[in-house]
């Protein structure tokens, strides 16, 4: 499985490194010099914990963002949406296939537009109860024969990255467009580029069958 970055900006996923050398510093330091506290109980000394550790890429964030909670309202997809949208008190309609979408205009939501293939793309794309489809731009290639599952990051749970399961199809269909993830911001959060935000786990079909 390859991942391939489809614009400049984009942070292809990585793997985990632990920080064998920084663990044992930390271990040795308190073993030679302190008298009642000792670290020799690290995760990084713990064979499983590693290994859970390794499985899978580590997603980051592209950019620096403030996001903030995102209310949203689904009203009728028609000639009479602009009006709905203000009878909900939102700014902004946006189309989800068949159903639109009212929200309010935070300067995050449409201040990070960027071009792909020569035509404008918006970052973030409001997807209906508080979610936020939120497209990194990078691609898989290659998947031999896995899907991917979406995780958040452990710490990171203000920031609401949703589970998710992106099968074969999926990948092939989203190849050209790229992949995204879907945030729900539960409190103004801030984050910075190269920041983790979320966790790719390979998973083969037949395990979704188990």
């Amino acid at each position: 499985m390859k991942f391939e970055a489809l614009v400049n900006w984009a942070l292809t996923p990585t793997k985990f490194v632990p920080d064998l050398s920084a663990a044992r510093a930390k271990r040795d330091a308190l073993r030679g010099g302190f008298v009642h506290v000792r670290a020799e109980r690290l995760p990084e000394f713990c064979p499983p914990w590693v290994q859970g550790q390794l499985i899978g890429w580590r997603v980051h964030s592209p950019i620096d963002v403030t996001l903030t909670p995102l209310p949203q309202y689904e009203i009728p997809a028609d000639c009479d949406s602009a009006e709905s949208a203000r009878a909900t008190g939102q700014q902004q309609v946006w189309m989800r296939g068949d159903a639109a979408i009212a929200v309010s205009a935070p300067p995050w939501l449409n201040g990070f537009e960027y071009l792909q293939d020569g035509r404008r793309q918006n970052m973030f794309i409001p997807n209906g109860l508080g979610t936020v489809e939120w497209r990194l731009g990078w691609t898989v290639r290659d998947p031999v024969g896995f899907g991917l599952l979406i995780v958040p990051t452990i710490g990171q749970e203000s920031l609401g990255v949703e589970w998710g399961y992106l099968s074969l199809k999926a990948l092939e269909r989203l190849e050209e467009k790229g992949l995204s993830i879907a945030v729900r911001p539960d409190r103004e959060i801030r984050i910075s580029r190269g920041q983790e935000i979320a966790r790719l786990i390979p998973i083969s079909p037949e395990a979704l069958v188990l």
